[in-house]
């Protein structure tokens, strides 16, 4: 699972974007019928969706960080006060993760449990000053500096795709620096959607 991946890997929008879609099969994206090599028209179809995912992405970080930072204040009087999660923002946050179209219906659940196990946190720790903890990044790419991250996919990026399995497939997107980003798709219909989106040694990448 996405949550799980991501914590490993690292520890570990919604009408204003105007219900965005992930391609379609005449666009970047097709369902493969055979194993893709490096070099097949299925492993360039597949490298094609990823950038056109990281563009989407580029346009609106700022709404998504928006929207999550939102999604946690302090809450209570004096010094009972502490953070917690409102929930109702949070369900703003994955209205806009499933009108963007890029998402499976597993993505926006695993993000919905994080904002689960953020709170239980909050009520745990009672944390009333600094930084929300787990907070810190936005819940997408999980990487200190996503901005940076995603020119530089964009710009010099080296995209490999292969076959996982009937109708799945993973791309690695490897950064000029040490850290790469893996990204696992889920054929649906006439797109292919994101199931989990992880780091790996991006936070050393440059």
């Amino acid at each position: 699972m996405v949550f799980r991946k991501r914590l490993g890997a690292l520890l570990l929008l919604l009408s204003s974007c105007g219900g965005e879609q992930a391609p379609s099969v005449s666009e970047e994206t097709q369902t493969p019928v055979a194993a893709a090599t490096p070099n097949s028209p299925e492993a360039a179809r597949y490298a094609g969706s990823v950038r056109h995912f990281l563009r989407w992405y580029q346009g609106h970080q700022a709404e998504l960080d928006r929207l999550l930072t939102a999604t946690v204040s302090k809450q209570g009087r004096g010094d009972t006060a502490h953070y917690q999660v409102d929930y109702a923002r949070a369900q703003r946050y994955l209205d806009y993760l499933t009108k963007a179209g890029w998402f499976t219906p597993q993505f926006v659940r695993d993000q919905a449990q994080q904002f689960r196990r953020r709170d239980a946190d909050f009520r745990r720790t009672r944390q009333a000053y600094g930084p929300p903890v787990g907070f810190g990044f936005g819940w997408i790419l999980y990487t200190p500096q996503p901005e940076k991250v995603v020119a530089a996919a964009l710009a010099t990026g080296r995209i490999t795709a292969t076959e996982t399995g009937a109708g799945q497939w993973q791309a690695r997107v490897q950064l000029p620096g040490n850290g790469r980003l893996v990204l696992d798709w889920v054929a649906a219909k006439d797109s292919a959607r994101l199931e989990t989106i992880y780091p790996d040694g991006i936070e050393q990448a440059e």
